[in-house]
């Protein structure tokens, strides 16, 4: 997904743009740096069920290997 893509899905779901923004300085910050970021739908998750505790362990490969993103 791309951060424009993000950008709008973002704002169907509410999200301020201070939020929006931050998600995505944060992510291209890590990219930067040669850290894996959690991809935008992963983010969306989270705030569609206000859990990113629940989201994470969707992910977490070493509870979920089936849920690999690579």
């Amino acid at each position: 997904m791309t951060a424009q893509a993000f950008r709008e899905k973002a704002r169907q779901l509410g999200m301020k743009e201070w939020e929006i923004d931050m998600q995505i300085e944060l992510r291209e910050k890590f990219l930067r740096e040669g850290i894996t970021p959690i991809p935008y739908e992963m983010a969306l998750a989270a705030k569609q069920q206000s859990s990113c505790i629940d989201v994470f362990d969707l992910i977490n490969v070493d509870q979920h290997p089936e849920n690999a993103l690579a």
